[in-house]
């Protein structure tokens, strides 16, 4: 079994963010679904930040690789780093 460890650092709210993911789940749908859970969902007050998420979302729905969702992170200000961990 493995595992996908990923940290992410909000670089505007100087907060690092830590989850772990089954290898199975894309890289892409593991960040949108933490995105959502745990900074989104106070991002609905705010109409820049609505429209942020609505981008954010459209982006990495299309990304193709782990990179790919690597930099369309870092284009709205987090820094995401991921490793593959074998149990």
């Amino acid at each position: 079994m493995s595992k996908l460890v990923f940290a992410m650092f909000d670089n505007e709210n100087g907060e690092l963010h830590q989850f772990a993911v089954a290898d199975t789940v894309l890289a892409k749908d593991a960040v949108m679904a933490y995105l959502e859970t745990n900074i989104m969902q106070h991002w609905d007050i705010d109409e820049m930040l609505s429209e942020h998420k609505k981008d954010i979302l459209t982006q990495l729905s299309a990304a193709t690789s782990p990179t790919d969702v690597q930099r369309i992170m870092l284009g709205f200000g987090f820094i995401l780093s991921l490793l593959a961990v074998k149990l």
